[in-house]
Protein backbone atom coordinates (compact mmCIF):
# COMPACT_ATOMS: atom_id res chain seq x y z
CA UNK A 1 0.00 0.00 0.00
CA UNK A 2 2.50 2.65 0.77
CA UNK A 3 4.29 1.45 -2.71
CA UNK A 4 0.86 2.66 -4.18
CA UNK A 5 0.96 6.41 -2.49
CA UNK A 6 4.61 7.30 -3.37
CA UNK A 7 3.50 6.39 -6.95
CA UNK A 8 0.72 8.06 -6.64
CA UNK A 9 2.76 11.22 -5.24
CA UNK A 10 5.31 10.84 -7.96
CA UNK A 11 2.65 11.09 -10.40
CA UNK A 12 0.74 14.22 -8.66
CA UNK A 13 4.72 16.31 -8.78
CA UNK A 14 4.85 15.45 -12.39
CA UNK A 15 2.22 16.44 -13.67
CA UNK A 16 2.31 20.30 -14.13
CA UNK A 17 -1.05 21.39 -16.39
CA UNK A 18 -4.11 20.43 -17.72
CA UNK A 19 -6.13 20.65 -20.70
CA UNK A 20 -9.78 20.21 -20.94
CA UNK A 21 -11.07 19.85 -24.00
CA UNK A 22 -14.97 19.33 -25.50
CA UNK A 23 -16.35 18.75 -29.35
CA UNK A 24 -19.75 18.91 -30.44
CA UNK A 25 -21.94 19.33 -33.78
CA UNK A 26 -24.02 22.45 -33.14
CA UNK A 27 -27.32 22.54 -34.66
CA UNK A 28 -28.01 21.64 -38.70
CA UNK A 29 -24.45 22.53 -38.89
CA UNK A 30 -22.54 19.22 -40.03
CA UNK A 31 -19.03 20.96 -38.74
CA UNK A 32 -17.76 20.29 -35.15
CA UNK A 33 -16.75 22.99 -33.25
CA UNK A 34 -14.54 22.76 -30.70
CA UNK A 35 -13.80 24.62 -26.93
CA UNK A 36 -10.62 23.95 -24.83
CA UNK A 37 -8.79 25.57 -21.49
CA UNK A 38 -5.75 24.80 -20.24
CA UNK A 39 -4.88 24.87 -16.19
CA UNK A 40 -1.75 24.97 -14.65
CA UNK A 41 -1.36 22.65 -11.66
CA UNK A 42 1.44 23.59 -8.34
CA UNK A 43 2.25 21.41 -5.71
CA UNK A 44 2.70 23.00 -2.27
CA UNK A 45 1.01 21.72 0.59
CA UNK A 46 -2.08 20.29 -1.76
CA UNK A 47 -2.54 20.78 -5.57
CA UNK A 48 -3.95 23.89 -6.97
CA UNK A 49 -5.46 24.40 -9.94
CA UNK A 50 -4.83 28.05 -11.81
CA UNK A 51 -6.40 28.72 -15.48
CA UNK A 52 -4.02 29.82 -18.10
CA UNK A 53 -6.23 32.36 -19.27
CA UNK A 54 -9.71 33.82 -18.11
CA UNK A 55 -11.04 32.69 -21.34
CA UNK A 56 -11.78 29.58 -22.82
CA UNK A 57 -10.06 28.90 -26.10
CA UNK A 58 -12.82 28.59 -29.00
CA UNK A 59 -12.14 26.62 -32.27
CA UNK A 60 -15.00 28.22 -34.33
CA UNK A 61 -13.04 28.77 -37.56
CA UNK A 62 -12.95 26.88 -40.68
CA UNK A 63 -8.93 26.44 -40.41
CA UNK A 64 -10.16 24.66 -36.62
CA UNK A 65 -12.51 21.86 -37.96
CA UNK A 66 -9.48 19.73 -39.13
CA UNK A 67 -8.00 19.95 -35.19
CA UNK A 68 -11.12 19.39 -33.38
CA UNK A 69 -11.78 15.80 -35.83
CA UNK A 70 -8.38 15.05 -34.84
CA UNK A 71 -9.33 15.05 -31.31
CA UNK A 72 -13.03 12.73 -31.88
CA UNK A 73 -11.20 10.35 -33.93
CA UNK A 74 -7.32 9.77 -32.92
CA UNK A 75 -7.27 11.17 -29.48
CA UNK A 76 -10.77 9.60 -27.78
CA UNK A 77 -11.50 6.62 -30.62
CA UNK A 78 -15.07 6.91 -31.16
CA UNK A 79 -17.05 3.77 -32.15
CA UNK A 80 -17.44 4.89 -35.72
CA UNK A 81 -15.63 6.97 -37.43
CA UNK A 82 -17.25 8.41 -41.31
CA UNK A 83 -16.81 11.47 -43.36
CA UNK A 84 -20.04 12.71 -42.54
CA UNK A 85 -21.54 13.32 -39.33
CA UNK A 86 -24.27 10.53 -40.18
CA UNK A 87 -21.88 8.19 -41.77
CA UNK A 88 -21.63 5.29 -39.63
CA UNK A 89 -24.37 6.52 -36.80
CA UNK A 90 -26.92 4.97 -34.97
CA UNK A 91 -29.02 7.32 -36.41
CA UNK A 92 -28.76 6.84 -40.52
CA UNK A 93 -29.03 2.60 -39.90
CA UNK A 94 -31.69 2.48 -38.01
CA UNK A 95 -34.36 4.52 -36.50
CA UNK A 96 -36.93 3.75 -33.85
CA UNK A 97 -40.37 4.97 -32.79
CA UNK A 98 -41.60 6.92 -29.61
CA UNK A 99 -41.65 4.00 -27.56
CA UNK A 100 -37.83 2.88 -28.81
CA UNK A 101 -39.10 0.22 -31.11
CA UNK A 102 -36.92 -0.37 -34.21
CA UNK A 103 -38.78 0.45 -37.42
CA UNK A 104 -36.18 -1.35 -39.74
Amino acid sequence: MHSRRVKTQVWRESVQALEIRAAMIHGPSKYPIGVRRRFHLRQRNGTCVYPQNIHSEQLVRRRDQKEVVQWVEQELNPKHVGSSESDSSDQSSRSTNAEGESRS
